[in-house]
């Protein structure tokens, strides 16, 4: 892996060095637009570097990222603790260098995602906080970080300081949607959505020829397709998009026998990487009967919960070109059972028809890059569109943000086509007035995501809370037990706080088990040992289970948490109980009726569950 290292590093390179003219035709440097002198020696490279205007526009992108992880450092340190999928990821990157980890996050049923990449790349963040909850934020922000900066790095390779600033602008605007929560949040399903756009310009790098942002890009489709199965149908095509213009170019020199060695290289390298990080896959797949792929391909294969059609791939992916794209306003309320909103009720996509505009004028301009950035957004909104439409059952709004991503580069493509047009009609006054502008909000937007970097905190800090509250009274209550201590949800109506819960038990070196069912969620070894006896047996319930449970006489409470709002929630309930009881209310408008609880709780209180509660059971089998 030596050589393939080294290789991997010096494509990364190659994608930072001198960007083309963007007022020429042919494609080449040009040492004007981007401020550095063609003629300076490789000694003075790091000087020439740290006087780049350039680089410094790229730092102050990063700028949020950096501050929110010191504020994540300093301000929250190791107060925080997760639950749910969560805490599932945390306890998986805690097993990295001591347990086998070769699938990903459970998913359903009986499979979890493709690949464990996230839990090591996250891993390394982990180690260097001594193991705190926070090193998957500052691994998350690592990650983000690290696409917002490639895609910068490609645009100034491509277009020079002119379309470095329109990506550096659309990235500070979608970050601002998105928010500071959101960029450093490891939940697979949101720490995608930024290396998926990293993706799309890299795919745009390789079409042009940077032979060396293949293996680049093969690292990052891998990380997308293996922390979560719906990029398989997005990355993975883009990639052999990428991979299939390379290999044309290089048929079209088939005669010039150091061009060849040019394009093998590359191609050599992102085979050795593509092995090398889909070999935990190989290996659970070759030694586990039925392995996780197995089980993956056949749930998609009967796709029993029915999968959409093309038209709701458009009207989603079509959504984000509508009067007020959700990328650059904020997220739409959810529909019924938190579908995208487009899905049930269609929006014009009034923007889409500037984008083309735009994309025919770029295609007159007559420059390759540009030509080839049209057919990478056309084809990554057809992939997305049919993404979508092989979506099986709900499509969930929260699993949809990585289709905000086309329409970024949508946004990009369309300042680079004004930015082109108003310097060829009035160079160089042009330049000076559109630098001066994207510069200014760019400030002015990072400016708005610095801030809330450093007031941010952690994602879901009520539940944070509901933890922080539960964990000493169980510690408390149940000291520190040498045998295996089983924590259970039997009902699974608690489980988002059971996994929390185990984590902090194991954290403190308690012998946390699972019941043998949960084994895809926690891994074998959490699995409780039939062998050996059980210690301690915990009982976690939630809402209305837990006044339940406190009628049966052969569990003990020993831990509960409740919102401050829940009194009030009990006489909702108890009042439409009784309307409903006494036939003023029918069933549909009860159930809707009691769906709307939540919406009246404290609005500082927006933990999954209103009422919280650990029992100790005299039961102490699974």
């Amino acid at each position: 892996m030596g050589k393939a290292g080294e290789a991997l590093t010096a494509g990364i390179g190659t994608l930072a060095a001198e960007a083309p003219d963007p007022s020429g035709e042919d494609g080449r440097t040009s040492p004007e637009a981007n401020g550095d002198s063609s003629a300076a020696s490789s000694r003075g490279r790091v000087g020439a570097l740290l006087r780049n205007r350039d680089v410094w526009l790229i730092a102050l992108a990063a700028t949020p990222f950096v501050l929110s992880a010191l504020a994540l450092i300093f301000d929250v340190g190791g107060g925080y603790q997760p639950a749910s999928d969560h805490a599932l990821t945390e306890m998986q990157v805690r097993d990295v260098g001591s347990h086998p980890v070769l699938v990903g996050l459970y998913s359903r049923s009986d499979w979890n995602h493709p690949g464990p990449m996230l839990f090591y790349v996250l891993a390394p963040f982990y180690r260097l906080v001594g193991g705190s909850s926070i090193g998957m934020n500052l691994g998350a922000l690592a990650i983000n970080g690290g696409s917002v900066v490639g895609m910068a790095l490609v645009a100034r390779r491509r277009g020079g300081t002119p379309l470095l600033l329109c990506t550096l602008l659309g990235c500070a605007l979608l970050m601002r949607t998105l928010g500071a929560e959101f960029l450093s949040d490891p939940w697979n399903t949101f720490v995608t959505t930024l290396p998926f756009g990293l993706l799309i310009f890299l795919t745009w790098a390789v079409l042009c020829g940077d032979a060396w942002a293949l293996p680049v890009a093969a690292v990052v489709a891998s990380f997308l397709a293996q922390v979560h199965v719906g990029f398989v149908l997005l990355a993975l095509p883009l990639l052999a998009l990428g991979a299939a213009g390379l290999v044309l170019q290089a048929l079209r020199e088939r005669t010039i026998k150091e061009d060849w060695r040019r394009w093998l290289r590359p191609g050599f390298v992102s085979a050795l990487l593509l092995v090398l990080l889909w070999s935990p896959v190989a290996i659970e797949t070759a030694t586990k009967s039925p392995s996780n792929l197995g089980n993956t391909y056949r749930w998609f294969d009967n796709a029993q919960e029915g999968t959409h059609t093309l038209q709701d791939g458009w009207q989603v992916m079509a959504g984000q070109f509508s009067a007020r794209p959700e990328w650059l306003t904020g997220k739409r309320p959810f529909a019924y059972m938190g579908e995208s909103p487009y899905l049930q009720v269609p929006t014009p996509p009034v923007w889409l028809l500037l984008v083309v505009a735009a994309g025919i004028m770029l295609w007159r301009l007559g420059r390759r890059e540009d030509r080839r950035l049209i057919v990478v957004l056309g084809s990554s909104l057809l992939i997305g569109i049919v993404a979508v439409a092989r979506t099986i059952g709900t499509a969930y709004e929260y699993r949809l943000r990585w289709s905000w991503l086309p329409a970024l580069v949508a946004f990009v493509l369309v300042t680079w086509t004004g930015w082109q047009l108003l310097v060829r009609r009035w160079r160089p006054q042009a330049t000076r007035a559109l630098a001066s502008l994207a510069v200014g909000g760019l400030l002015v937007v990072t400016g708005v995501n610095s801030y809330a970097g450093l007031t941010a905190g952690v994602s879901h800090e009520a539940d944070n809370e509901v933890m922080v509250s539960l964990t000493p009274q169980v510690l408390e209550a149940i000291g520190h037990p040498k045998g295996q201590v089983l924590v259970d949800d039997p009902y699974q109506i608690a489980s988002w706080y059971q996994r929390g819960l185990v984590l902090q038990l194991e954290r403190r070196g308690i012998d946390a088990r699972v019941a043998p069912q949960r084994s895809r969620l926690f891994g074998d070894h959490r699995v409780v040992d039939a062998d050996r006896p059980v210690e301690v047996h915990l009982v976690v319930m939630m809402n209305e289970a837990v006044s339940r449970l406190l009628q049966d006489p052969s569990v003990q409470m020993i831990a509960r948490w409740r919102d401050p709002s829940q009194p009030a929630q009990e006489r909702r309930v108890a009042e439409l109980d009784a309307d409903y009881a006494a036939g003023r209310l029918d069933i549909t408008e009860y159930f809707l009726l009691m769906a709307s609880l939540n919406d009246g709780r404290d609005p500082m209180s927006k933990a999954a569950g209103y009422d919280v509660a650990v029992f100790v059971s005299d039961t102490q089998s699974p």
